[in-house]
């Protein structure tokens, strides 16, 4: 009897798998290949195949070990190797033409591979990351569904993505350090700004993608703008917590920082460092994956962080020597595990999206050292939330330093940030479950009913300049029969006037008689 039981239990068990298995969907994933994008597009992976669904990613070939036990479909192309202090990146001009040149290398690179796009053929829908070029390409020869995440969190596209939106009336935009309340004039350079970026950023990627549909003889039908707006839907990993706040469209959703996560126990040694800095606390020193200072900064970060009364953990690749007794220099760290540790009391950042999530998420104040014009943006954004300050990298002093540790242990920092973290962190569906779910809706959903007719409007009938000027011309006109009614009706009341007296007086025999 037992043995019945058994079998058919396990029967039931099989069955179930099997119901579940047929509900996996199988995921191209296609990260811009920088190191913080990976990065990221590894936890959206992660959480997709934690829920049953089959994944593989679209990386280089040195990029692969990255994303260990994760399926990979590899290509060939060049390598993008960290940037230090004064580097080619630095204003929006380097940004742009960083961005034209790896955009066009990796994106080539990748369409050349034939057999990817030979692999992916029979995977169900493709996730792409909104800043790389390619998302819009790829998807397009496969002839499969894209879902487009936003993965650094931004609503500003360095590529132009028309889906984004970024009223220059109070969205400060790349080249400028405004807040989101800007006086006149600062709105005047503002749109200045927003202009100059569309049409030298939207005419640059306009030629880029037009060369490489040319040689790839993709969609020769579509445009560059109409190619913009095919994916199905953006998932935003972001927050208005800390950004500014502004109407989405419906086929775009913002989710949530997807970085972000309780902390886990940190390694030993770690962990007694942290432990060891007692009441005054950690300030971690951290400028990302990719971005360095020049190794002419060391001296003086070196003397500012020999004053402080808290310890440094210092993640660089700089070769640091002789360090003081209070700085600890790691190569590598479990980022958000320190950010959420008790003993931290700052984050010395140069402002990546993702770091200031997860700094956020754990309510730790920040101090901003930004190197290039979209950190001094996400520095802003920070500032405006009361919970960061930022420094001029080229105007470093140890008293600067010490200044602004000072500063930003002022508990009112410590309090804006705390607010924000219970902000984050009580989200009513969690990032992770909201990627899940969305992707899971769209796979089985149509959902163009979402995309807003504006996004194809003319740019006049958007901004209603046709109907303006209709209604212009018809006030104009009215106005023009108005007064000529007017005048008719006067020019006929003083002409029967004239009429009557002359009869009453005949003998009258000039106009000045008439009166």
């Amino acid at each position: 009897m037992s043995t019945g039981l058994n079998t058919i239990a396990a029967f039931c068990i099989l069955s179930l798998l099997f119901c579940s298995n047929m509900d996996a969907l199988k995921i191209a994933v296609l990260p811009m290949p920088a190191n913080s994008h990976i990065i990221s597009m590894k936890t959206v992976s992660e959480t997709l195949i934690k829920k049953g669904h089959q994944v593989s990613i679209i990386l280089p070939e040195d990029k692969c070990s990255m994303v260990n036990k994760i399926h990979t479909i590899p290509f060939k192309t060049m390598e993008l190797k960290g940037l230090q202090g004064e580097n080619e990146v630095n204003g929006i001009v380097g940004i742009v033409k960083l961005m034209y040149s790896v955009q066009g290398t990796f994106c080539r690179d990748m369409l050349r591979n034939g057999t990817i796009s030979t692999l992916i053929k029979d995977y169900d829908i493709i996730i792409t990351d909104s800043m790389y070029l390619c998302s819009f390409m790829l998807p397009q020869i496969v002839n499969k569904r894209n879902i487009m995440i936003g993965i650094q969190g931004t609503l500003l596209s360095p590529i132009g993505y028309p889906a984004y939106p970024s009223n220059p009336a109070y969205i400060p935009q790349m080249g400028t350090t405004y807040s989101s309340k800007m006086n006149f004039f600062q709105r005047v350079k503002n749109t200045i700004a927003a202009c100059l970026k569309e049409l030298v950023v939207f005419n640059l990627m306009n030629y880029l993608a037009y060369s490489i549909k040319q040689e790839f003889n993709i969609r020769p039908d579509l445009g560059f703008y109409e190619l913009m707006l095919s994916p199905e839907m953006t998932l935003v990993a972001g927050d208005f917590a800390v950004d500014y706040a502004r109407p989405i469209p419906p086929n775009m959703k913002l989710i949530g920082p997807l970085s972000c996560a309780p902390a886990s126990p940190l390694p030993e040694d770690l962990e007694n460092f942290m432990e060891s800095s007692g009441e005054r606390g950690v300030v971690l020193v951290s400028m990302g994956t990719m971005f360095e200072l020049p190794e002419s900064s060391i001296p003086t970060l070196l003397a500012g962080f020999k004053r402080l009364e808290q310890k440094i953990l210092w993640k660089t690749k700089l070769n640091v020597k002789n360090p003081p007794d209070n700085v600890k220099i790691v190569r590598w760290m479990p980022q958000n595990d320190i950010l959420g540790h008790p003993k931290l009391r700052a984050f010395v950042t140069h402002g990546g999206s993702k770091g200031i999530y997860e700094a956020s998420y754990h309510g730790v104040p920040l101090i901003g050292i930004p190197i290039q014009t979209e950190q001094q943006l996400n520095i802003g954004k920070a500032k405006a939330a009361g919970v960061a300050i930022s420094l001029d990298k080229n105007n470093l002093t140890p008293d600067v330093i010490v200044e602004a540790v000072a500063e930003i242990t002022n508990p009112r920092y410590k309090g804006n940030a705390t607010r924000i973290s219970r902000s984050i962190q009580s989200r009513p569906i969690p990032p992770r479950e909201a990627l899940v779910q969305w992707i899971e809706y769209i796979h089985h959903n149509d959902v163009s009913h979402l995309k807003p007719v504006e996004l194809n409007m003319p740019w006049y009938q958007y901004y209603l300049l046709d109907v303006i000027a209709f209604i212009t011309f018809c006030m104009y006109c009215i106005f023009k029969i108005s007064k000529y009614l007017l005048c008719w009706c006067c020019c006929n009341r003083n002409g029967d006037k004239v009429k009557y007296d002359y009869k009453i007086r005949p003998n009258a025999t000039g106009l000045d008689d008439f009166f």
